[in-house]
């Protein structure tokens, strides 16, 4: 059986390790620096893979440090060392990785990486790196930084923070060797994330990160996070602490136009606001529950708005602590500001936080209605009647009434704009008059519903119905020696004459 593996493996082996190029080998340190009293490790990694190598670990002048070699169709022989309790070799089949323990100045040196082949064609391949041990060196600056800004914090400084937001916060120390051991210390409530640290090589000194990431709610305002690094050259650790101060973001923001009748809110999103033109009105804009105050600043994205009067800001705490803000302005429409927006931003320190935006919807009454009836009303004989209302906004309804009965089914409606951006409308209403109609009102009424105050106009006139009996409809009648004679309009009988 062991023959029969061995004709196997001959087999297999040269499309596995046979070749005419050498072992290329290169050597890392994974960032890190020899320290004195501080094991240090040199990796080193060769091309192509082969499980039929031999890896050996010099020093100076060829001195051999440790070794490790597999041969075919065996197990591996295990690593020899110059010196078991100074070295270790642990190799697989793509690296052979030396540490030297307790590192001291006479490890000073260069040392090689030396890669052979133990069955094939490979050519022998090595590199080496110079090691020159670092006293140690303890850390002498601490500091927070505010990945969103970049801004750093020192001792007892205050970090803002928005309730509900996340924030990454980085503790930093500088100029360490070895690296120092950071560890945030977060209270007990406050909802965080610690991340792993991270430690890079400047001017052959450690500059050492780690961060946390904290989701603050409005309760945590005024809590302390702590961020500790220690070093064995530190007889006492680095300690820095920062205060949170939470920002809370307001929970709506509106815009209001105060009535006699009421007022209108509107808020986020885009609303309509409804002003009467040519008249002084005062928009409100507020910013509900925040911490701390915000400032409020006006914009009109569309054009410019007549701002009669600007009003100082005020603040108001509530009960829960939180500030309620509002600003006003008195502006004066006309109609060419039909359409535009009103936008109030709300700031927090300098940055932008929320909005209230609405369109303003510039009103007016109708400037006339006008009725025109036929002079000839007739009774029993269909008429149009027609009722025009013109230049106002919003667009209106026409309702028709005779006394108190509502014909409007039985009109149409046409409205257009006009060259002024205001509507103008005309309804035509059809009916058959008849004497009862005679002496009543007939009103058309203009209704315009979608503004505030439900603004109408009225035109009426008496309707004047004549009646001309027709001649057809007189019918003689006889009987014996007595005529009699009835006089009938649409078949009813009016008066009867015996002759």
């Amino acid at each position: 059986m062991e023959f029969i593996f061995q004709i196997i493996y001959l087999l297999l082996s040269p499309a596995i390790s046979f070749g005419n190029h050498a072992f290329e080998v290169s050597i890392q340190t994974d960032k890190s620096l020899p320290v004195i009293g501080e094991d240090f490790t040199m990796f080193c990694w060769f091309t192509p893979e082969s499980r039929n190598r031999r890896v050996v670990w010099t020093k100076g002048g060829n001195v051999e440090v440790a070794s490790h070699s597999c041969l075919p169709y065996r197990d591996c022989i295990l690593s020899t060392y110059l010196d078991p309790e100074k070295f270790s070799l642990s190799a697989d089949n793509s690296s052979g990785n030396l540490t030297i323990r307790n590192l001291d100045e006479d490890d000073s040196d260069n040392y090689t990486c030396s890669l052979s082949s133990t069955y094939g064609n490979e050519k022998p391949g090595s590199g080496s790196i110079h090691v020159t041990p670092f006293s140690p060196a303890p850390p002498f600056r601490i500091r927070v930084i505010d990945e969103r800004s970049n801004r750093p914090y020192f001792h007892n400084a205050t970090i803002t923070v928005t309730a509900g937001h996340r924030l990454n916060i980085i503790c930093e120390v500088y100029w360490a060797r070895p690296p120092a051991v950071l560890q945030w210390h977060i209270p007990y409530g406050v909802i965080s994330l610690s991340r792993h640290q991270s430690n890079d090589i400047q001017d052959d000194l450690y500059i050492s990160q780690k961060a946390v990431t904290i989701k603050a709610s409005r309760n945590d305002r005024g809590r302390i996070l702590e961020c500790i690094a220690s070093h064995p050259q530190l007889q006492n650790n680095l300690q820095l602490s920062v205060h949170l101060n939470v920002h809370v973001l307001p929970s709506s923001m509106l815009l209001l136009v105060l009535h006699s009748e009421g007022h209108q809110e509107h808020g986020t999103p885009s609303r309509s606001l409804y002003i009467k033109e040519d008249s002084n009105t005062s928009v409100t804009c507020k910013a509900i529950g925040s911490f701390p105050a915000t400032e409020l600043k006006w914009y009109f994205p569309n054009g410019n708005i007549s701002i009669l009067d600007n009003k100082k800001t005020r603040s108001v705490i509530s009960d829960d602590n939180l500030v309620n803000t509002e600003s006003s302005i008195t502006i004066l429409l006309e109609m060419k500001d039909h359409g535009q927006y009103i936008q109030c931003n709300a700031y927090m320190d300098g940055n932008f936080v929320d909005q209230a935006l609405a369109r303003l919807m510039v009103y007016g009454p109708l400037d006339d209605i006008k009725l025109m009836i036929p002079e000839d009303l007739r009774d029993g004989i269909k008429i149009n009647i027609t009722c025009t209302a013109r230049n106002g906004y919003p667009a209106p309804l026409i309702h028709w009434y005779i006394g108190s009965r509502n014909v409007t089914g039985n009109s149409t409606l046409k409205t257009s704009i006009n060259s002024a951006d205001r509507y103008d409308a005309e309804s035509t209403l059809t009916f058959v008059p008849n004497m009862f109609d005679n002496g009543k009102h007939i009103l058309c009424q203009a209704v315009q519903p979608t503004s505030p105050l439900n603004l109408s106009m009225n035109g009426s006139m008496i309707l004047n119905v004549s009646f001309i009996p027709n001649p057809q409809s007189w019918i003689i009648v006889e009987k014996n020696e007595t005529t009699s004679s009835t006089l009938f309009v649409d078949s009813q009988p009016v008066f009867k004459t015996k002759l």
